[in-house]
This record gives C-alpha cells, sequence and structure tokens, in this order.
C-alpha cells in the first residue's frame, strides 16, 4: 500500500518500580509514523510515563500499568489527529 501512514512502535522499558520508593510501573514506548506516499519519516517521539501503585500488591501495580498505558495512548493519539489536521 502506497498511501497512508504507519506506526512503528519500539518498547524501550517496560517495568515494575519496587524498592526503597513507592511501589509502581514505568513505560517507554518510541513511536515513529511513516508516509508510505513520501517514503519518510514523518516524526519520531518517546513517550514515557511513570504511574505509582496504591499499595505494593500485584493489583495495584496492574492498575498503575493500566493507568500509564492509557496516558501514553491518549498522547499517541492527540498528536497523530494533531499532525492530521495540521496548524
Amino acid at each position: 500500500n502506497k498511501t497512508g501512514y504507519s506506526l512503528r512502535a519500539h518498547l524501550q522499558r517496560f517495568e515494575q518500580l519496587v524498592g526503597s520508593e513507592a511501589p509502581g510501573f514505568e513505560v517507554e514506548l518510541e513511536i515513529t509514523r511513516y508516509s508510505h506516499r513520501a517514503g519518510t519519516v514523518l516524526w519520531t517521539r518517546v513517550y514515557r510515563q511513570q504511574q505509582d501503585a496504591a499499595e505494593g500488591d500485584m493489583h495495584s501495580v496492574a492498575r498503575a500499568m493500566q493507568s500509564g498505558l492509557e496516558s501514553i495512548f491518549h498522547s499517541i493519539a492527540t498528536d497523530i489527529q494533531s499532525v492530521s489536521t495540521g496548524p
């Protein structure tokens, strides 16, 4: 397909935070947007989110993970929409 766009995602960091600091979750995702028509990279951005868990148990960390990922996906969607609609 020589029209349209595609995204490439590279997961750079995905980990549960443990230790002396508050328990939580951290994720870092690099997204590259390509234009098939032009055959070029339109942009590359790194999205990072650290989310504290209410407690150190598995369920709290899972909720922190979900919240962090939702935040990143929202940011990606906003960036895609802003590029698509232009200034």
